[in-house]
């Protein structure tokens, strides 16, 4: 192999041509819905304390060395502006993960982010199931939407209750070919559990929408009360791949930096890096956040999903590879 970089796009014209046709399709969705088009900034003093998720830090000399992170999505400063008064607002921005790098993965990707105030996860996920129908139309209509609790999930394709122990999942996985490192904690053994086997099993041809997700598996929803309590969160899958994931968002300050401080603790009891809380996003949080729904769309999968494309990499002109070029 070449010791030098390559120089051609790894997307076609086509696909190129597809992106284009997508973006203004979603621009003309929220115009038509009165949602305004913001921008917020890439870099922050604060990185992601979520356990599955690795921030991408920068040192800019301007700022006296200073290190910031690249942002992981628009999320927290997209509240802010929500606490200031904005009122509905979409982003359509690029967004950064370290150890990201797959089919499916890269660590720098498209993301489509937007907040309706007043709504619940219910109301939102009616507003995604339009989107992404209008989104798909002219590439592969879709007729069909489901919807499933996550317990319920678990219950039809594994056959468990979410609530049993780690090792009644693991025999489960392990019945079907699969099987858990025994390092994992509950909310991680689920989690692999929901991609691997039961994600691939359902519906390849409806959007198929899993919600009330545990409470443990959404640091920034709102909690719905009942046994057991449930996160206000939900995520739409097409042909076993997640393209959104919303919350009916929590607004408490206390309890937010509580949920931090936890992912923090876990975080360094893993031996991993520790960012610093986004001190500006809980200031706002307590100056009052208006009651919200948000979601973020994978940009780049919905375009390999419409257009029939296998790998995330042939979506974007010039994708990133293993060997650094």
């Amino acid at each position: 192999m070449s010791s030098f970089p390559t120089w051609e796009p790894t997307a076609t014209r086509a696909t190129v041509c597809a992106r284009a046709e997508m973006l203004a399709t979603i621009r003309a969705f929220f115009a038509d819905h009165n949602v305004l088009e913001v921008e917020t900034p890439t870099l922050s003093q604060a990185g992601v304390t979520d356990f599955q998720i690795e921030s991408i830090a920068a040192c800019v000399q301007s700022l006296s060395k200073k290190s910031l992170y690249l942002s992981s999505s628009p999320e927290l400063p997209m509240k802010r502006l929500l606490a200031a008064g904005y009122g509905d607002i979409y982003q359509i921005s690029r967004a950064f993960r370290d150890k990201e790098l797959g089919r499916w993965h890269q660590p720098e990707f498209s993301l489509l982010e937007w907040y309706r105030v007043g709504w619940d996860d219910v109301a939102l996920m009616n507003e995604v199931e339009d989107l992404l129908k209008i989104a798909l139309q002219p590439f592969r209509p879709l007729a069909a939407t489901l919807r499933i609790t996550y317990r319920e999930a678990f219950l039809e394709f594994l056959d468990i209750d979410i609530q049993s122990d780690l090792p009644m999942l693991q025999q489960k996985l392990m019945k079907k070919g699969l099987d858990l490192p025994k390092n994992l904690a509950p909310d991680e053994a689920l989690d692999l559990a929901f991609s691997s086997a039961i994600a691939p099993q359902l519906n390849k041809e409806a959007i198929t929408f899993i919600y009330d997700f545990p409470q443990d598996q959404a640091s920034l929803a709102r909690i719905k009360p009942g046994t057991p309590p449930v996160a206000a969160r939900f995520e739409a899958l097409l042909g076993g791949i997640e393209l959104a994931n919303g919350f009916d968002e929590l607004t408490d300050a206390v309890e937010q930096r509580k949920r931090f401080e936890t992912e923090q603790k876990r975080r360094y009891k893993a031996g991993q890096h520790v960012p610093p809380i986004d001190e500006a996003f809980l200031s706002a949080l307590s100056h009052g956040l208006p009651r919200c729904a948000g979601v973020a769309v994978g940009l780049d999968r919905l375009l390999a999903i419409a257009t029939g494309l296998g790998d995330l990499a042939q979506t974007m002109s010039f994708a990133h590879r293993a060997d650094g070029y």
